[in-house]
C-alpha cells in the first residue's frame, strides 16, 4: 500500500466535473450534542435508505452494498493538530484493523464550500478548512472514500481543532463504478446546508456565551482594580505610618538633644513668634529685627534697651 502523502503535495482537483443534482433524496443529519436536533440537510441517490437501525448503524445504505457513514466526533480539543501527524497516526490504527491507504488528495472546493457554508454559525467564523479525501482498502473485499475534514477555529483567542469523518463504503465488484460513487459522494460533500432553526439556536447559544465572558471579564478586571487600589491604599498606609513614626522619632530625638543642651521653646509676646533658647536663665531677651541678637542674663536689674546703638531693640521672651 502507499503512503500518506503530505497534503501540500498530493494530487490537488480544482474542479468536480460531471457532478448533476437530479434523482437526490435530502437526508437530515442531527446534532446529538443539542437535543439530537435537525443541524443540516446533504443529498443522497434516491435509492438509498437513511436512519434505519441495523447493525452497520451507518446513516444510509442501499441494496448494492454501498453505504454512507457519518463520524462528526473524531476529534475535538484545544490548540492547533498537525494535520500530517493527525494522518500519519490515523493511518497507523487504520492499518491495525486491516485497512490501508491507496491514496490521499485535496479538493479545494469543498473546503471553499464547507467554509462559506460554516460561516452562518457565529463561533465557526473566521475558521480554517482542510479537507483530504482518501481511498482505502477495507477488510472483506470492500473499498472505501473518506473525507477526513479539519476545522481549526480561533475561538475568541484559545484555539480549536475540530475533525470530523465522512466516508461512503462499497464492494469491490462495483469499482468499475468508482466514478459514479465518487460523484455521488462529493454531491453529499457539497450539498449540506444548516437547518435555519439550529443556526438560531446556535448562534443564540454563542452569543449568550460572549455576553457571559465579558461579563465575568468585566468583573475580573473590577476585582483587580479593587485588589490594586486595596493595595495602593495599605501602601499608602503603610508610608503614612512610616512617616508618622519618623516624625515622632524626630521630635523625640530633638527633644532628646534639647535636654542635652537645656534647650527650651520661648515666644515673643509681641509678635507670637518662637524661639529655641538655651540653658535656663531668668531673662532672655532677643532682638525681632536680628534674631542673632540675643542677650540672656540672671540680672534683674539689666536692661538690654539701654544702649545708643541704632536699631537694637530687645524685646524679653516668655
Amino acid at each position: 500500500m502507499k503512503k500518506l502523502y503530505s497534503f501540500f503535495s498530493i494530487l490537488i482537483v480544482f474542479g468536480i466535473p460531471g457532478l448533476s443534482y437530479s434523482n437526490y433524496q435530502i437526508v437530515t443529519i442531527k446534532d446529538i450534542h443539542i437535543n439530537n436536533m435537525n443541524s443540516e440537510y446533504r443529498k443522497v441517490p434516491n435509492d438509498f435508505k437513511c436512519h434505519v437501525r441495523n447493525k452497520e448503524n451507518e446513516l444510509c445504505y442501499n441494496s448494492k452494498g454501498i453505504r454512507y457513514i457519518f463520524n462528526p466526533d473524531l476529534y475535538f480539543g484545544q490548540g492547533y493538530i498537525n494535520v500530517n501527524q493527525y494522518l500519519t497516526y490515523l493511518e497507523g490504527e487504520l492499518n491495525n484493523r486491516g485497512t490501508f491507504l491507496i491514496k490521499s488528495y485535496e479538493i479545494p472546493k469543498i473546503n471553499q464550500y464547507i467554509t462559506q457554508e460554516d460561516s452562518r454559525l457565529l463561533f465557526r467564523q473566521s475558521e480554517r478548512v482542510i479537507t483530504v479525501i482518501a481511498d482505502l482498502k477495507l477488510p472483506n473485499d470492500r473499498l472505501s472514500i473518506a473525507a477526513i475534514v479539519f476545522k481549526f477555529l480561533p475561538n475568541n483567542g484559545s484555539p480549536v481543532t475540530d475533525i470530523s469523518g465522512y466516508s461512503v463504503e462499497f464492494p469491490e465488484s462495483l469499482v468499475r463504478k468508482y466514478e459514479r460513487i465518487k460523484n455521488d459522494f462529493f454531491i453529499f460533500m457539497m450539498s449540506g446546508q444548516y437547518d435555519a432553526n439550529y443556526v438560531q439556536v446556535v448562534n443564540a447559544r454563542h452569543s449568550q456565551f460572549l455576553a457571559n465572558l465579558r461579563a465575568r471579564e468585566g468583573r475580573f478586571y473590577e476585582s483587580q482594580s479593587r485588589t490594586h487600589q486595596s493595595n495602593m491604599k495599605a501602601l499608602d498606609d503603610s508610608y503614612n505610618a512610616y512617616r508618622q513614626r519618623s516624625e515622632r522619632s524626630d521630635q523625640s530625638h530633638n527633644a532628646f538633644i534639647d535636654s542635652i543642651h537645656e534647650r527650651r521653646q520661648m515666644t515673643d509676646s509681641s509678635t507670637g513668634q518662637k524661639y529655641n533658647v538655651d540653658g535656663y536663665y531668668d531673662h532672655n531677651y532677643v532682638n525681632p529685627n536680628n534674631i542673632n541678637q540675643q542677650i540672656q542674663t540672671n540680672d534683674h536689674l539689666l536692661d538690654p534697651n539701654i544702649n545708643n546703638n541704632v536699631g537694637e531693640y530687645y524685646q524679653e521672651l516668655e
